[in-house]
């Protein structure tokens, strides 16, 4: 591991435990800041890992994620080949997953489970809970 990498972790990581302090006292905020915004960006890149390698659904399926928020988070995971690949973003994806900033943040963060959490889902809602389930990349 580089110390680029490190270094970007220890920000995730001092900034993840700040806003588990916020949810704590009930004082959100901090979510427009240089700190905020390498966070979800960290967990934007980690989506195309979740749903390639921890859910693996079959070649052709499409999983869009929108988050709210500036800037807008969008990612969309296209299978090919067996791995997720950045796709264009498709009016009719398998599954939509749209969700505010703060729950993008508790659930790719682990957290809170995706059953306590407000997610828009349309499409096939089995893949969207596989996914949603397989969001956390912190441990």
């Amino acid at each position: 591991m580089g110390l680029a990498t490190l270094l970007g972790n220890r920000i995730l990581d001092v900034w993840m435990h700040g806003q588990d302090i916020r949810r704590a006292v009930d004082r959100p905020g901090a979510m427009d800041t240089a700190a905020a915004h390498h966070t979800c960006a960290v967990f934007a890149r980690a989506f195309l890992y979740s749903v390639g390698k921890r859910v693996a659904p079959p070649d052709g399926t499409t999983v869009l994620l929108d988050v709210e928020g500036e800037p807008p988070i969008r990612v969309t995971a296209t299978m090919r080949d067996g791995r997720a690949v950045p796709g264009e973003q498709e009016l009719d994806p398998t599954v939509r997953l749209s969700m505010g900033r703060d729950a993008f943040v508790m659930l790719a963060g682990g957290r809170r489970p995706p059953d306590r959490i407000g997610v828009g889902v349309s499409g096939d809602r089995d893949l969207a809970a596989r996914v949603l389930a397989a969001m956390a990349v912190t441990p």
